[in-house]
């Protein structure tokens, strides 16, 4: 969905940073889309005595950008919330969720305000970042998105209730001399659960809390946008990742894509037979438009006043996995389906294991991600988080030395191109792929002169430089 450009934009949106022992690396471009549609967020550290869990997510909007950047700015609050988490929740202020500015994606005063259900600016209930919390998000830095279903759902304290919890809180904290003891938040009931039932809480809060964002969104009738959204929380010992939709999450273990998330098309029976039961016709399409089976949002599709949200021709319902964490697993990719359109799940481990051997910065990395894939034809907007883990692989000043010596001769190959009527570019990279695969062959190298999964399209701007220099000049 979305018009497009006569050329891309190819400025990025990239960011890095770690914690917990984790490093990430995130990208997105717009590319030949004629807006920017794809939104994100990242929590190293949560609150409510999560303090040592992470949370990364990618959504994916269709049809304007409202829906992915609303679940960015609150999805991961409404999780947090749920009853069925059993976190240390109930003394906090009432929350209402935040609008966020489609105009405006980076508006840097969104930290400062929340916005209440009539989209006024609303303080109350605002709460600061815990200090040790890093963040990056299409979300206000400062403010968290929250639970507004404070008059239709059971999750949501009434203010009278929370008052009243807030009290008996404090009195229970009281020293000796009447002080409150600020300083010593309560320990999650969560945390005192055995790990079979915790395992349980988090995936029942994790459906519930998509499927309550999704009733909010609803309360925006004007709005037809969807997104779909992948996510992953990361505890000491477990991975919980959730999909809705056909954007990806995929788990490297050093040798193969470990796990990967199954994409929500039309076609797939179970979604095909629940589309079919709901009125409407799948084929490559929902009614020859929507090209996914599960989404936020997509209001158009879900009108059957007899059936639950589940049941409707779109689900918001998330596909959610448990993994175990285990040291063999080096890295895990998030993107949306911009990527995934254009790489398979080996090729892109791959490219992105070889990158992080030979550049140090992971951000770069996530942009070389997004430059291979506009040059393999990618048409849509680009997002990609990459988590890389303890064991993952580290930059080595060996590999980036064999990657400037295989440029070297790369460059070579296509320097002694004689091709002085040559016009077309890409029949100039036909010509340098067969020549690299010559020397290659006539070597007997067992490694190729390009990236692993990349291509030559991992050498676009190097060939390019080389092709205007040598046969453009002068014109």
């Amino acid at each position: 969905m979305g018009g497009m450009l006569t050329q891309p934009v190819t400025n990025k949106r990239s960011e890095h940073g770690g914690g917990l022992g984790l490093r990430y690396g995130l990208s997105s471009m717009q590319g030949w889309r004629s807006e920017m549609e794809d939104a994100h967020d990242i929590k190293i550290g949560l609150k409510y005595g999560l303090d040592d869990w992470c949370f990364f997510a990618v959504f994916d909007g269709h049809a304007g950008k409202r829906a992915a950047m609303f679940a960015a700015w609150n999805l991961l609050e409404y999780i947090l919330r749920d009853s069925q988490f059993e976190l240390a929740t109930e003394n906090c202020s009432e929350h209402v969720y935040i609008e966020p500015d489609v105009e405006d994606m980076c508006d840097p005063n969104r930290g400062e305000l929340n916005s209440n259900k009539n989209g006024e600016p609303s303080h109350e209930g605002e709460e600061k970042s815990e200090s040790d919390t890093q963040k990056t998000s299409d979300q206000p830095t400062g403010s968290e998105p929250v639970n507004e279903l404070d008059q239709a759902t059971p999750d949501t304290p009434s203010k009278q209730a929370t008052q009243e919890s807030t009290q008996l809180s404090k009195s229970e904290n009281k020293k000796d001399d009447g002080v409150v003891k600020e300083d010593e938040p309560p320990k999650p009931k969560f945390a005192s659960f055995p790990v079979c039932e915790q395992l349980n809480m988090v995936q029942n809060a994790i459906r519930s809390g998509f499927l309550r964002i999704d009733q909010t969104m609803r309360l925006a009738p004007q709005d037809m946008s969807g997104c779909t959204a992948v996510c992953t929380f990361v505890s000491p010992t477990h991975l919980f990742i959730a999909n809705c939709g056909d954007s990806r999450a995929v788990l490297f273990d050093g040798k193969r894509p470990y796990f990967v998330t199954e994409d929500h098309k039309p076609f797939n029976p179970k979604e095909r037979k629940r589309i079919i039961d709901a009125g409407g016709s799948a084929t490559q399409r929902i009614n020859g438009t929507l090209a996914v089976s599960r989404a936020l949002g997509d209001f158009s599709f879900k009108k059957d006043l007899f059936r639950g949200p589940c049941e409707q021709m779109v689900s918001p319902e998330p596909e959610i996995t448990v993994i175990e964490r285990n040291p063999a697993y080096e890295f895990l990719i998030l993107a949306c389906d911009g990527i995934w359109d254009v790489m398979y799940n080996e090729e892109l481990c791959q490219y992105v294991r070889y990158k992080l051997t030979t550049e140090p910065c992971l951000e770069n990395v996530c942009s070389s991600v997004l430059d291979v894939c506009l040059h393999k034809g990618s048409r849509d907007n680009m997002s990609v988080i990459i988590v890389v883990f303890e064991n993952g692989p580290k930059f080595c000043e060996a590999e980036l030395e064999r990657e400037k010596k295989n440029d070297e001769i790369i460059t070579e190959i296509a320097e002694s191109l004689d091709q002085p009527n040559q016009t077309d570019f890409f029949d100039f990279l036909i010509n340098v792929k067969a020549g690299i695969e010559e020397r290659e062959r006539l070597e007997n190298r067992k490694d190729s002169l390009l990236p692993p999964g990349g291509g030559y399209e991992a050498k676009y701007d190097l060939l390019r430089e080389i092709y205007d220099r040598k046969f453009k000049e002068g014109e």
